[in-house]
């Protein structure tokens, strides 16, 4: 992509050419003065220096030359490079909002293949009516209400927004194309901004949302519309948002038509998935790029899965690992005497913090309790899919034995032997795990035992 316009910025006006997401900045005549000032430090004798100068504002807003249409660069790295010969600037731009008319917006709507498949666009078939006798096809398409999913609600930044499914159809003409497509997108419906980073904070909560559908990052956002109401309220195009950072290759035909989640197993808890996401406590580092590097395992995924875990054991279960009243108050009585300890006037310095750092372990679980606990509170949902993998591959799906197991090669790793392969069948239990996060994570959003069985099923074996 290659843009040229005009901005303002700092009271200097700039020529701008967009190269992907690179920007560059050359000041215009009659403007250098200002833009020394502002960009040079003087050194004396005639002589300068680049002065470091940080971009704060959060988007430079320019008019495209083509079709004078305005275009809102939002940036990514706040600091300038110089250009120090030809008065010339150049920065990172994370996105480009470029909008036909100047006005708030309220709506952005999307599309990728993905969406096709999680809502079955086959929801548009009404009817289908193929004659045998002269090759006449009648296929009746129902309306865009019909098709159209409930109302999706959840809070961003105190503000709430409303989203939905629904299913959209074109007509074409020509030679080159189909007459009809329809497709499946994603709307989200706000209250009018003209804050573009709480819009690009919604456009990432919905591309996630797709991502953890998918259990892949590489979710390819094919469209990209901002809209607003006219003076007869209907939603109006009123431009487009591209995102650079959103480059990404494709995945396989084959994984977008199998490996998702069905929009139909998780409808009635839907609103908990996007408020979680908005809430920035579901977690998604450990999603890998694509369907094949999921396939392969190492150290870094072995670290960050694990994280994975805890974090979810904690939002799963609040109170930790159940103890009996034996062992709670042996605990309480310990935490009681270091404190006691720390509270002496005599205790200074390192010495009280070695003591204070103490209390962190009076209730430290082990990893491999955790994931025994969790496996067997998880055991109907789960059980069927660990014993097949560790049937399949000769082995026998033991709970206590897997924790052991996990539990020393994080040890292995946190030691330093990064270079050393998996100790024993742990290579195994890194693969069940994945499932066990997947399952606690739905666990908790609320899905049903059965819906989860169906999600792990279709995500993970491809079956339907």
């Amino acid at each position: 992509m290659l843009k040229k316009g005009e901005l303002r910025y700092r009271d200097i006006e700039f020529d701008f050419i967009l190269e992907n997401s690179e920007l560059n900045l050359q000041v215009k005549n009659n403007y250098e003065n200002e833009f020394k000032n502002i960009f040079y430090k003087n050194l004396g004798n005639g002589s300068y220096t680049t002065r470091d100068v940080y971009f704060e504002e959060g988007y430079l807003i320019g008019k495209n030359k083509e079709n004078f249409g305005t275009m809102i660069m939002i940036i990514n790295k706040k600091q300038f490079l110089h250009n120090f010969i030809n008065n010339n600037l150049s920065i990172e731009v994370d996105s480009v909002f470029e909008l036909y008319r100047n006005t708030n917006i309220s709506r952005i709507s999307l599309y990728a293949k993905e969406m096709d498949y999680i809502y079955n666009i086959e929801k548009a078939i009404k009817e289908r009516k193929f004659n045998y006798n002269n090759g006449e096809i009648n296929i009746l398409i129902n309306s865009i209400k019909e098709t159209e999913s409930k109302d999706i609600k959840f809070q961003l930044d105190g503000k709430e927004i409303r989203c939905s499914f629904s299913i959209s159809r074109i007509m074409h003409g020509g030679i080159n194309s189909y007459p009809i497509q329809i497709k499946s997108d994603f709307s989200a419906y706000f209250e009018p901004t003209s804050d573009y980073i709480f819009i690009l904070k919604i456009y990432r909560i919905i591309e996630q949302f797709i991502q953890f559908l998918c259990f892949r990052r590489n979710i390819n956002i094919e469209e990209v519309h901002v809209h607003n109401k006219n003076e007869k309220e209907f939603y109006e195009k009123i431009g487009t948002i591209e995102l650079f950072e959103n480059k990404v290759d494709e995945e396989e035909q084959k994984i977008i038509e199998r490996r998702y989640i069905p929009f139909n197993l998780i409808q009635d808890n839907v609103e908990n998935i996007f408020q979680e996401l908005a809430n920035d406590s579901l977690y998604m580092r450990h999603l890998p790029d694509s369907y094949i590097k999921g396939k392969s395992e190492n150290e870094a995924s072995f670290v960050i899965l694990v994280a994975a875990f805890e974090w979810e054991f904690k939002q799963l279960f609040k109170d930790g690992l159940p103890h009996s009243e034996k062992t709670k108050e042996a605990q309480k009585k310990v935490k009681e005497n270091i404190e006691n300890i720390i509270n002496k006037k005599d205790i200074k310095g390192k010495e009280k913090k070695i003591y204070k750092s103490l209390l962190n372990f009076i209730e430290l679980e082990a990893l491999s309790e955790k994931i025994v606990y969790t496996c067997e509170y998880l055991n109907d949902i789960i059980n069927q899919f660990g014993k097949e993998l560790f049937e399949l591959n000769g082995e026998i799906l033991n709970y206590k034995e897997m924790g052991k197991r996990l539990n020393e090669q994080r040890n292995h790793f946190a030691h330093g032997d990064l270079d050393k392969e998996f100790i024993g069948k742990s290579l195994l239990d890194l693969i069940f795990l994945k499932e066990v996060v997947y399952a606690m994570q739905l666990k908790r959003l609320g899905i049903s035992d059965d819906n989860i069985k169906k999600c792990i099923n279709r995500l993970f074996y491809g079956r339907i």
